[in-house]
This record gives C-alpha cells, structure tokens and sequence, in this order.
C-alpha cells in the first residue's frame, strides 16, 4: 500500500508538471489560434512556421549558443569542480559559495552585472560576449552536478592507479572520469536546458512597428530606454497609465519629446475596462 501511495504521488507530480505541455502541443495543431476552443485538426501553423526564415535563424541561433556553451561549461565546470574538491576544507568552502552566486542571483541581475563588465573592458556586444555570459550561467550548475559524485568517489582509486605506472592524464580519463561520468552529463543536459530558456536573439532589427508597455509603474523609465527605438522607427505604442496619474501627461511630453508626429488616444486593453491604456500612432 505505501508503495502504490509513494508512485501515485510521483504519477501526480509529473502529471502536474507535463500536462499543461501536452495542452500546448495538442492545441498547436488547432485550425483557430485559440488555446481554449478546438475547431479542427491541421499542420497550417507548422507550415508557416518552418516557412519563417527568422524564426529558422532565431532557432539556429538559439541551439548553436546552447550547444557551445553547454559543452564548453561542462568542460570548465568539470575541471574546476575536481580543482575545488582538491581544495582544503575552508578554501573549498569560499569557493563553493561564490559559486552559489550566479545560481542565487536572478538570472537579470547577473546579466546586467555582465553587461556592465563587457562596457566596461570595451569589449564589442555580439555572439562572443552572449557565449560568454551563457557559460558563466551554466559553469556553476556543472559544478553543482560533479560534486557530489566526486565526493562518492574512493580518494585511493586514483592513486592507486598512478602507482601502477599510469600518467595522470590517462588516470583521470581512464579512473575519475568513469566515475564522475552521471554528473557530468546531467551538468550538460542542465546547462543545455537553461541555455535555451535564458536565450534572447540579438540582431539589427529592419523595423520594430508595436510596444507594449505594463511593467508596474516604470512605463516612464521605459520609455525612456526605448527612446532611440522611437525615434527612428516610430513604432505603435500601447502603455498602460493605471499605476501612476502623473503618467497621463508624463509620458505623452515625453514621447512628444522624442516624436512630435504621434497622436494620442485613450481606451481600454481589458474586457473588463479597468486598465487604461494611452494608445500612439
């Protein structure tokens, strides 16, 4: 009876977990773009899809940095977890915590961090220093993974097979590394994961023609970031004005400021009417 209570409740969680995703894939083959009404059976959506070249190039982007960085994560991440459990006792310690960092840190306050680095050495945003920011996201889930099978591992194993006349290298290859082997590939295989749900693609964009803005109260400061986007692409506006009543003569100027040519319309975003929105065309 415990046994069959214990798989019911590990049943229920992956059901929990998994079914919203086979919502989504069923309903990815609707006729309508409703996610809520079935209206029939069809491939139109993949079609369109597959016939996109920018989503093509988005993906191929988007698995090329997850692949390199994965790899070369795991590759780092191995290497420095070894160098770390070799550590004394107190420096393993500091180190095992600055690596808890980028893991505890919201993935927008290290990027920002990183950012910031890059101005700062100057260095060229692009696909290297996106590379780059990906494996200081992932080195430390590598870690995480190697370190607890090196911890199983018998501290003698290695020295015994240097004593019977193997190099180190081929010792590591040969002993550790079959014995690390679980950890290393679930360190790339998270790595992977979170490298694919953490990529934006960056390009030039040709044209940018609809924002949207609601983000709690900082329409304003955002507006203010997106100013060289407005003013060169003069894009369709749509901001929501329900946080702050000062924003209903603030960001018009503000955005007349920028583009005198905008004209202005209020309405309402929501069926139910309670979120003002100021609309500029």
């Amino acid at each position: 009876m415990k046994n069959f209570i214990q798989k019911s409740f590990i049943a229920l969680v992956f059901i929990f977990l998994y079914a919203p995703i086979v919502v989504l894939i069923v309903f990815s083959f609707n006729d309508s773009m409703s996610r809520a009404v079935w209206t029939g059976f069809t491939f139109k959506w993949y079609a369109e899809l597959f016939n996109d070249s920018l989503i093509l190039s988005s993906l191929y982007t988007t698995l090329l940095v997850a692949s390199l960085s994965a790899a070369i994560a795991t590759f780092v991440g191995t290497a420095a977890a070894v160098g770390i459990y070799s550590m004394k006792k107190i420096p393993r310690s500091i180190f095992l915590t600055v690596n808890n960092v980028p893991v505890m840190n919201p993935d927008i306050i290290t990027g920002v961090s990183l950012m910031l680095l890059f101005v700062a050495l100057r260095f060229e945003t692009g696909f290297t220093t996106l590379l780059l920011a990906h494996i200081t996201f992932n080195a430390p889930y590598v870690i995480l993974s190697v370190m607890p099978k090196l911890r199983q591992l018998d501290p003698y194993i290695y020295e015994a097979a240097l004593d019977l006349g193997a190099a180190p290298l081929y010792a590591f290859s040969k002993v550790v590394i079959p014995e690390i082997i679980s950890g290393v590939i679930t360190g790339f295989m998270i790595s992977f994961t979170l490298s694919i749900d953490d990529f934006v693609v960056e390009r030039k964009l040709d044209k940018v023609d609809f924002i949207k803005l609601d983000i709690e109260g900082s329409e304003g400061d955002a507006i203010h970031g997106a100013a060289e986007t407005i003013r060169k692409f003069k894009p369709r506006l749509a901001i929501s004005l329900y946080h702050k009543n000062d924003d209903f003569l603030a960001i018009p100027k503000s955005i007349k400021t920028l583009r005198p040519d905008y004209r202005f319309f209020l309405g309402h975003y929501t069926v139910t009417g309670w979120e003002t929105v100021l609309y500029a065309v």
